[in-house]
């Protein structure tokens, strides 16, 4: 039996307006590139065989902050924003 086990992730913070666009890319290598690569890595054998498993695990966070984020992103594309003003129930302090 072949099984894989993808548990790996990261969720750098930071606003948008800060255009940390490596950290962008860093999530989408890690969280979505690796699963894919580890998928690929394993997926000749399983078939080979006919067998196998992935297991994907995500951390609490993913599934707690997921419908805050969605929200989050839909109030920003809406409107316009003001970056020095944090967004509604974001704790970090106002930048200046």
């Amino acid at each position: 039996m072949v099984v894989l086990f993808n548990n790996a992730g990261v969720m750098p913070l930071s606003y948008m307006s800060d255009l940390r666009v490596d950290d962008w890319n860093q999530v989408i290598d890690v969280n979505l590139r690796g699963v894919l690569h580890g998928i690929a890595a394993v997926l000749p054998s399983m078939t080979e065989r006919r067998s196998g498993h992935t297991i994907d695990v995500a951390s609490t966070a993913a599934y707690r902050s997921a419908s805050r984020r969605r929200r989050a992103l839909r109030h920003q594309v809406r409107r316009p924003r003001d970056h020095r003003r944090p967004a509604q129930g974001d704790t970090r302090p106002a930048r200046s």
